[in-house]
């Protein structure tokens, strides 16, 4: 394995069970995280989408196929359908109104390298790029 690169959701919204909790989920390799702030989610949510990427690589397995349950794919779509699409750089919202729904489209890359004296390293994971963000405002799961 040289690179992996994917397409990926994000969809990060407040808990619906944990007062003051943030909870975010990659639907491409069916990764859930949560933190204190959508930001704190947010990288949250990059970390562990890192982790299990490159575990999946080491392991000879294809992350793609962790992609999550039709039913978050179409409630993704249902919800880009009412989105407004953010200005591109734009940083996530400090305190977004409850009900909101951040969702972030993004590049995704792992890495592996070979160093002459060392042999093949370990895949590591490289800061996605922001593709697109959109914020739905009052927009829970049914």
């Amino acid at each position: 394995m040289q690179s992996f690169q994917a397409r990926i959701w994000y969809v990060i919204e407040r808990a619906a069970d944990v007062p003051g909790e943030w909870v975010g989920h990659c639907l491409d390799f069916d990764v859930v995280t949560q933190g204190r702030s959508l930001q704190h989610a947010f990288e949250m949510l990059m970390e562990a989408v890192g982790m299990v990427v490159v575990d999946d690589l080491e392991a000879g397995r294809q992350p793609r196929d962790r992609r999550a349950p039709q039913e978050y794919w179409d409630r993704l779509t249902r919800m880009l359908d009412h989105a407004k699409k953010l200005p591109p750089g734009e940083p996530l919202p400090q305190d977004p109104p409850v009900g909101a729904v951040h969702i972030m489209e993004l590049l995704f890359s792992a890495q592996q390298v070979e160093v002459p004296s060392v042999g093949r390293l370990p895949p590591s994971t490289v800061a996605p790029d922001i593709e697109a963000s959109f914020s739905v405002q009052e927009m829970r799961a049914a």
